[in-house]
């Protein structure tokens, strides 16, 4: 998937940097999709497993969804507002919006199409008395479109193009991208991912917190 390039104020970042006691920052992971991209969709089948291979060096995976339309895309709102409130959930709600668009192909009109489905979705999961009334608030609010907009800068200021794409930071700066292509294929797209992790922790001296 290709993005045409826009040019826009400021370039945000998606991360905080934390560091360890040590002094030892973490390599942290971005991984930027669309909803509608398919390769996103068969990628996210191991974003689960990534999350718990880089969480012993206190790395972290964020989703960061974009789009050209910030404004009125619902699925990417629905998403960011429930990350805002319960970023465990927000890996099962990406799940469910995945599999609406290319299981069902379900074409969401506003963020209560998405909302509706989303909720009947997790009525039988550990996320069903999430609080749907504080979450529909922050829809339209400044702090989630901030983040769409800044998922979108950091594609824009990277110049990449391939959906879908990891971006290592550390210290809040990129020091690797991974993106799909299609020489490689999904199954070469989760070897470069999780072999560039390896590869990164090892060069920058990340200790392992068991």
């Amino acid at each position: 998937m290709k993005f045409i390039k826009h040019i826009l104020l400021g370039i945000g970042l998606i991360l905080s940097p934390v560091t360890f006691a040590g002094g030892v920052s973490p390599i942290d992971v971005v991984k930027i999709i669309s909803f509608e991209c398919p390769h996103c969709a068969a990628s996210n089948s191991f974003d689960n497993t990534l999350r718990r291979e880089i969480k012993p060096y206190k790395g972290r995976l964020v989703i960061a969804p974009v789009s050209p339309q910030v404004e009125t895309n619902a699925k990417d709102r629905v998403f960011y507002s429930v990350k805002k409130i319960n970023e465990d959930a927000s890996f099962v709600v990406k799940d469910q919006i995945f599999r609406a668009y290319h299981e069902f192909d379900l074409k969401f009109e506003d963020t209560f199409q998405v909302e509706e489905w989303v909720k009947q979705e997790l009525q039988n999961t550990t996320f069903n008395n999430l609080d749907w009334e504080t979450i529909s608030k922050l829809y339209f609010s400044d702090d989630v479109t901030t983040a769409m907009i800044k998922a979108y800068q950091l594609i824009v200021k990277n110049d990449l193009e391939n959906l879908p794409v990891y971006v290592y930071l550390k210290d809040g700066k990129v020091i690797k991208v991974v993106d799909y292509s299609d020489d490689k294929g999904i199954r070469g797209l989760k070897e470069d991912v999780f072999n560039e992790y390896a590869k990164l922790v090892k060069l920058y001296n990340i200790p392992k917190i068991d």
